[in-house]
């Protein structure tokens, strides 16, 4: 990480140290292995997944221009990774040794960066778990997670708007994706549902925006399942205590063969309860409630109509027999103006909530 120097910075200007290297913008229009780019992709990939879910404390802005590339001078330190597991007296351990290859990334620029709470980093692990099984109720349920419900939600019509958003990551590589494009429809899909994606997402989606293209250009073959897949068992594997589920699905099993003998009673029960009549069932229509609002709007208009019919007919009846009274006269004039500022305003109403659908929709 580059050394940061307090004494030169300002609020708007951050000074860092010359680094060594390349921008990797020249790395991507020069000729390199193709296992040489997939494995900085892959790097960069897997380094930015750590920064989010295991430090929650991520570069926010990792453009080209804040990448570089150099040459490792230790080109022969191995590197070492183990995995270790105790279920019980059993305890596995799993240790790989691996070379460090030849080139170092280098970020620059760390004035912009983003953190994430536990719960959020739990919730993203969520997303991306949900992505590598293609669940489209859990893809739905992980992003409400995510999300500050601002009114009423059609979860139904949520989860098969989303579902059609999703498809491209489950067929398509990353190169044919616009994956900000992507990432930021769905937020304008939220929106409509009334919900607010949490502002801590929001900066990582535009990071992502940001990793996408760098990504795309040095291997054009990178699923963002292949990319989800792994990660989401790694996770799996580090967070599951084989001891306790073992001892909880044990504590099911028995309560479920307490069970069991109750299960004919219940049954006579609720048949005993259906043949006197004494059954109830709650319906509920997901839509009847915006219904309801609109019938009761279409109601109140054609009443408010009748009575301006009413006024205008009246108002004329006055006019015309007031020859003798002239104040009488007044009073249908005035009854006209009435009816007419109403008319008038009933109109405007009706264009402005048509303009502020139309721009909300937008």
């Amino acid at each position: 990480m580059p050394r940061v120097y307090p004494d030169l910075c300002a609020p708007r200007i951050l000074v860092n140290e010359a680094m060594p290297g390349s921008s990797i913008k020249q790395y991507l229009h020069t000729d390199h292995p193709v296992s040489e780019r997939r494995y900085i992709a892959q790097t960069l990939v897997t380094n930015f997944i750590k920064q989010v879910f295991t430090d929650r404390f991520f570069h926010a802005d990792p453009h080209p221009g804040n990448i570089l590339i150099a040459p490792a001078d230790d080109q022969h330190i191995v590197t070492s990774r183990s995995f270790h597991k105790q279920l019980g007296p059993i305890s596995t351990q799993v240790t790989s040794k691996q070379a460090l290859p030849p080139l170092r990334l280098i970020y620059l620029d760390f004035g912009m960066m983003g953190r994430i709470s536990p719960l959020l980093a739990t919730n993203l692990r969520n997303v991306v778990t949900a992505l590598a099984l293609r669940d489209e109720y859990d893809i739905t349920q992980a992003v409400l997670a995510i999300c500050n419900q601002t009114g009423p939600v059609d979860h139904n019509a949520f989860r098969q708007e989303l579902a059609v958003f999703l498809k491209p990551f489950f067929t398509t590589n990353i190169v044919d994706l616009n994956l900000a494009t992507i990432l930021f429809d769905i937020v304008k899909l939220c929106r409509h549902y009334n919900l607010q994606i949490k502002s801590e997402a929001v900066t990582l989606i535009k990071a992502v925006a940001s990793l996408e293209s760098t990504i795309a250009q040095l291997d054009p073959s990178l699923s963002l399942l292949d990319i989800a897949r792994p990660f989401a068992l790694k996770e799996w594997f580090q967070q599951i205590d084989l001891r306790a589920s073992l001892q909880d699905n044990l504590l099911l099993l028995g309560q479920s063969l307490q069970d069991v003998p109750r299960i004919p009673r219940k049954i006579n029960h609720l048949l005993d309860t259906l043949e006197s009549g004494q059954s109830q069932v709650n319906l509920h229509h997901t839509g009847l409630t915006k219904f309801v609002s609109k019938l009761e709007r279409l109601t109140n208009r054609i009443v408010i109509a009748i009575i301006l019919a009413a006024v205008i007919l009246g108002s004329s009846l006055l006019v015309q027999v007031s020859a003798d009274h002239p104040y009488i006269a007044h009073i249908g004039i005035i009854g006209y103006c009435i009816a007419l500022t109403i008319i008038l305003g009933m109109l405007g109403r009706s264009w402005y909530d048509h303009w502020r659908k139309k721009h909300h929709r937008k």
